[in-house]
């Protein structure tokens, strides 16, 4: 496949099929195409009123370069969110694993441990006055 300025040329689908989908989205003919080597996608996206407003006040302050931008942003932190929730739940259940592993105290003997640890801090710290 040729490569011109960054761009990748290809023939999307074979000639005389109609119905391929191609990187850009939507149909193709069968003709040549190009599309950049970054793959960029370019989804088509529905926002609430409150949610575009937001977008572009975010623009208009001048944190982020484009709507776009701040679309992007906003899924990074989702998925580093995921990423976080997982890591997570992968540590909780390697904890609850472990204290499965673990000898289990009766009641008796733990109230007993109790007991001891109270007397040594009351020996440690003499009579109370």
């Amino acid at each position: 496949m040729p490569k011109r300025n960054g761009w990748r040329q290809r023939r999307l689908s074979p000639p005389g099929t109609i119905g391929v989908p191609n990187p850009q989205g939507g149909l193709t003919d069968g003709a040549t195409g190009c599309y950049p080597t970054s793959m960029t996608v370019k989804p088509s996206v529905s926002l609430t009123d409150a949610q575009y407003t937001f977008a572009l006040e975010m623009v208009a302050q001048g944190r982020y370069a484009s709507v776009s931008a701040v679309l992007q942003q906003g899924l990074e932190l989702l998925r580093n969110q995921a990423e976080a929730e997982e890591l997570e739940t992968a540590a909780l259940r390697a904890l609850l694993a472990s204290r499965a592993r673990e000898t289990v105290m009766d009641a008796a003997a733990f109230e007993a441990r109790i007991g001891a640890m109270i007397d040594e801090r009351r020996r440690a710290f003499g009579p109370a006055s």
